[in-house]
């Protein structure tokens, strides 16, 4: 009953790695994607002219759009070092330890009952010593 019950929670922790897998993935191509957006933006906001006829109201908004650039590239690279690359980790570790965890199981229940049986086999002894030591007492005391 304990085996059946493991085998699901196996089955389960098997399905949600994979389901974590495919987020960690996701999440990578998040950040990829903004990595590509702020570039996007440093290189039209670079291109805009620098020259005095350019009104200080778009020179302002340039530079917004450079700090906005900035922190997306600031924003995908945590994204992708302290989130993404950590959960794959720790989803690859689960994927390839959940299967053993079963085996491992069988091994240890195998190897238990293996004991148990030994243990009973010297306690019969232990039994029939103990049975033949009385009955050479009372032939004795006779």
């Amino acid at each position: 009953l304990h085996g059946s019950g493991l085998q699901l929670v196996i089955q389960r922790t098997t399905k949600l790695t994979k389901a974590d897998l495919q987020a960690s993935a996701l999440l990578y191509d998040v950040s990829t994607f903004c990595d590509s957006y702020s570039q996007s933006i440093q290189r039209v906001s670079g291109n805009l002219p620098a020259s005095s006829t350019v009104s200080s109201q778009l020179q302002g908004t340039n530079r917004s759009l450079q700090t906005f650039s900035q922190k997306m590239q600031t924003f995908a690279s945590k994204l992708r070092t302290n989130v993404s690359k950590p959960l794959h980790s720790s989803m690859q570790a689960m994927t390839e330890t959940a299967p053993h965890i079963h085996q491992r199981y069988i091994e240890t229940r195998q190897k238990a009952e293996k004991t148990r049986n030994q243990a009973l086999r010297e306690r019969e002894k232990y039994l029939k010593v103990v049975q033949e030591a009385d009955e050479a007492i009372i032939k004795l005391q006779r």
